[in-house]
């Protein structure tokens, strides 16, 4: 299902509550949603975006999207059953109300990235069948880009932002915060305006990660399914989760960290808009 062929809906720079605007924007590029109403609750009450749908494919992946099975089981789809309105309504709610905006911020970014994975157009066979699609949980997530703190970290690491392919873009709408799906880098880019962070693609990830293990002349990875296992003769560091780009993104932070090391330099970058942290997660065996 292509949800970026539907026209961008917009929304009005005043008058919503920031933690809405990205997931609004999202939901109105859904076939057959717009919304009416939104409030983020302000962690007193529920979070909670009013909508309409007129098509039952849309309405069925959405309920997918909150399904405690793929989700964090913070969110649910519940009917409005009320008479203000003469045709249906459907409210997107948190079950209960955020206790900070940390955790209000980061289940709403889970929870559109369900949105884009469930969206994706591999399921168009599944929801248009009354069939089994076999090993549906094994898929590759559709987020095939870095996201803002991946992207941050490995310009920390001293990746040169000419390297990337894409771009998030930083928006004033609200609370200032940097787009959700990145745009695709023009060739004449500013790579020094804080009004846009570099983001790479898996396939530029993959080309990375080869040129270096190439310069390392120690290191060697392979792939097995979304597994990357990345050796260096002595040791071996192994990456599985279920989106392949996480696990390529992991093996590229190792490989520019030892040649941090080699050089004995410490990298450091400050953007004006983030704080950057090491959160690289790996297993070594």
């Amino acid at each position: 299902m292509k949800i970026f062929d539907e026209p961008c809906i917009q929304l009005p720079k005043f008058g919503m509550d920031a933690p809405c605007v990205d997931l609004c924007i999202l939901l109105n590029r859904l076939p057959g949603v717009v919304t009416s109403e939104s409030c983020c609750g302000h962690c007193k009450e529920p979070y909670m975006v009013f909508f309409r749908c007129d098509s039952l494919d849309t309405l069925t992946r959405l309920g997918r999207t909150v399904d405690c099975r793929y989700s964090d089981g913070k969110w649910e789809i519940v009917l409005d059953t009320g008479d203000a309105h003469p045709k249906n309504r459907f409210w997107l709610r948190s079950v209960e109300p955020f206790k900070n905006a940390d955790e209000m911020l980061n289940s709403v970014e889970e929870l559109m990235d369900n949105i884009l994975y469930w969206f994706d157009d591999k399921y168009d066979e599944y929801f248009d069948s009354d069939g089994e699609y076999s090993d549906i949980t094994e898929q590759e997530d559709p987020l095939s880009w870095t996201t803002v703190d991946e992207s941050k970290r490995l310009l920390q690491l001293g990746l040169s932002p000419e390297t990337a392919d894409a771009t998030y873009l930083f928006s004033t709408i609200g609370k200032p915060h940097w787009s959700f799906v990145p745009t695709v880098t023009e060739p004449d880019s500013e790579y020094n305006n804080p009004n846009t962070l570099p983001c790479w693609t898996l396939g530029k990830l993959f080309q990375i990660l080869e040129e270096e293990c190439d310069k390392s002349c120690k290191f060697s990875y392979k792939i097995n399914g979304n597994e990357i296992t990345l050796r260096d003769g002595i040791s071996q560091w192994t990456y599985f989760r279920r989106n392949l780009v996480r696990n390529v993104w992991e093996a590229v932070c190792c490989l520019l960290k030892n040649e941090e090391k080699h050089h004995q330099k410490k990298i450091i970058v400050v953007l004006d808009n983030g704080i950057l942290t090491d959160n690289i997660n790996h297993h070594q065996k």
